[in-house]
């Protein structure tokens, strides 16, 4: 049996319980302990399925072409749930410290690779500066992670404009018959893809904090 709870409120109580058995058999809903909701089947759940709340609010559940059920309160994703857009934020920073952690394991033997596809030996003050270069760009991208996750739209910016001249270098090499680092520039196309993602998740979470500072929501029974 698998189960997934969800918040109705972003950081709240998890009050959103989904059940369900294998290929979504015994597919049920509860909120604050108490089923509100079933569905019979996998095709069910797939054409979706709302519950009216006593308050009157309205909870949907949907069977997404990923396989991931979507979980909405009157037509707003919950927090957390597959569809809530506020993720690609997350996923722009966690990416950014991916790029940092990544690069930081890489330094350590990028030396021994240009060493191996140019064929020339590398100088002892080559290879150390080669480390700590690329040590300085991992704490670099680290920071700007951090800073991300503060809500720094311009750090997000940074991140991309430096990656992505990182790319052209990889391009330009490929462009002069350098195959060390082809592998990359699809890698790179991806990142970017999903930090540049990160600015929707940003939008959506502001909208968010000023939606809660706005509204007085209902209490759910």
């Amino acid at each position: 049996m698998t189960k997934k709870l969800y918040a109705l409120q972003r950081k709240g109580q998890k009050r959103v319980e989904l059940s369900y058995g294998a290929l979504y058999r015994n597919f049920a809903v509860k909120l604050d302990g108490i089923q509100v909701g079933t569905a019979a089947d996998r095709n069910e759940l797939k054409n979706g399925k709302t519950f009216t709340l006593s308050n009157g609010s309205k909870l949907r559940v949907q069977l997404e072409k990923n396989s991931q059920v979507s979980v909405y309160m009157n037509d707003r994703p919950l927090p957390d749930s597959p569809t809530d857009p506020v993720k690609k934020f997350t996923n722009a920073y966690s990416t950014i410290f991916v790029i940092a952690v990544w690069t930081a394991l890489l330094s350590f033997v990028l030396p021994a690779i240009l060493h191996s596809t140019s064929g020339r030996t590398t100088s002892a003050a080559a290879s150390t500066f080669t480390i700590v270069f690329a040590l300085a760009f991992a704490g670099f991208f680290a920071l700007l992670g951090w800073l991300v996750m503060q809500k720094i739209r311009i750090a997000l910016w940074i991140a991309i404009i430096v990656y992505g001249i990182d790319l052209l270098f990889l391009v330009f090499g490929m462009l002069n018959g350098s195959s060390t680092f082809v592998a990359g520039i699809p890698v790179h196309l991806f990142f970017l893809y999903y930090m540049y993602k990160g600015f929707e998740g940003l939008d959506a979470l502001e909208q968010e904090q000023a939606r809660s500072q706005s509204e007085v929501l209902a209490p759910l029974a």
